[in-house]
């Protein structure tokens, strides 16, 4: 895994779409392609008609889901991920503190694990961290 995986060329969209057209590829793009399943409510996606893509971390938080409530968040996230089909298996973490939920998400893409970190509060997500796992075992 010495260069970046193709996972194809997106607009890099953080927490927006950046605004000089800036682009990203490889673990980046996935990472930021699966926060934004977690910043999309289902339903919203054009072509979704399932309404299977997107699960609103932020608007979760924000109708004040309860401890227990939020603790089933993980799997639901989850599902979200390995719903994309450039993911084979991905683990996610949650730790509550206050009015943030931090997730600590590690995935198995087709070229191999990385990590990120997403912060989420009722304001929105915040990817905050990410790493590639050289010859990590996979989850």
């Amino acid at each position: 895994m010495s260069s970046e995986p193709d996972f194809g060329l997106d607009l890099s969209c953080s927490d927006d779409v950046d605004p000089h057209g800036a682009t990203v590829n490889g673990y980046l793009a996935l990472a930021q392609a699966l926060v934004r399943r977690l910043d999309t409510a289902a339903g919203l996606l054009v072509g979704d008609t399932g309404g299977e893509y997107g699960r609103s971390l932020a608007d979760r938080l924000s109708e004040g889901a309860t401890a227990g409530e939020l603790d089933s968040e993980g799997s639901l996230v989850r599902a979200q991920f390995l719903a994309d089909e450039r993911v084979r298996r991905a683990t996610v973490s949650l730790v509550r503190t206050g009015e943030k939920l931090t997730l600590t998400c590690r995935v198995v893409s087709f070229d191999g694990p990385f990590t990120f970190v997403v912060d989420a509060t009722g304001a929105g997500l915040l990817l905050r961290a990410g790493s590639v796992e050289e010859g990590a075992p996979e989850p």
